[in-house]
């Protein structure tokens, strides 16, 4: 515990992300190494969303987590090298499908998460690929994806399924 409040300490001393800071946010491949941090911030970002739908077992999210860790190429977020968040991706033949994109609370509403979408759709649209997603219905994240121009393509019980075709 005490831990974790010196790292949130040393970390709120980073600038604040703005259009013109965007070459301070960057990708980096993900390592093995990195899978603790990635899955404490995916238990942080989702728990409360998640646990409006299904009980929350934290060691069968690890598990799944984990399974799927190593089936996408995962990269780390980083804002002036520190790591503020994570993406999975994986590309098919005519699409890139986000997996999993979360980003630390304290950087969310600051422009980090649209600036790594912008350069994923940018990617996306060089290839000719549409990118699709899905998103827990109440996850606030939705306006993001709106916001970029992604439509509903399908919904179940918890989740909208999204889609962006290249070239919007």
């Amino acid at each position: 515990m005490v831990a974790r409040k010196k790292r949130a300490k040393r970390k709120r001393t980073l600038s604040t992300p703005s259009s013109s800071s965007s070459s301070l946010v960057s990708l980096k491949p993900a390592s093995p190494s990195d899978f603790e941090f990635a899955f404490r911030l995916y238990c942080e970002t989702m728990e409360e969303y998640s646990s409006a739908y299904i009980a929350w077992d934290e060691s069968k999210q690890r598990a799944s987590l984990a399974d799927q860790w190593g089936k996408a190429e995962v990269s780390l977020i980083t804002f002036e090298q520190v790591n503020v968040g994570w993406l999975a991706v994986q590309e098919t033949a005519g699409s890139i499908l986000l997996g999993h994109f979360y980003v630390e609370p304290r950087f969310q509403k600051r422009g980090v998460g649209s600036m790594i979408l912008s350069r994923l759709l940018t990617t996306a649209s060089g290839k000719g690929k549409s990118v699709e997603l899905a998103v827990l219905k109440n996850n606030p994240a939705r306006r993001l994806y709106d916001r970029m121009e992604f439509t509903v393509t399908g919904e179940d019980r918890i989740k909208y399924y999204m889609r962006r075709p290249h070239g919007v």
